[in-house]
């Protein structure tokens, strides 16, 4: 539904294709859909590091380095 959504020519998605594949992160990667779009997000932005205090979930994601909180 999500995938639908957003690629709607009545919606107006900043970083669609962010969202488009972070609910397979979601599923592939067994996290939430918002630490999947966070990944996303910051390979998009060409930076590999990500500030949480969720390193469980961030360390199944290869391309990203997680900043010590």
């Amino acid at each position: 539904m999500l995938s639908a959504l957003v690629v709607a020519d009545y919606v107006d998605c900043r970083n669609k294709d962010v969202v488009l594949h972070a609910p397979d992160d979601t599923h592939q990667l067994n996290v939430d859909f918002i630490d999947a779009f966070l990944a996303e997000f910051a390979l998009e932005e060409k930076t590999r590091t990500v500030a949480t205090f969720n390193k469980r979930h961030f360390s199944r994601f290869e391309e990203i380095e997680l900043f010590d909180l």
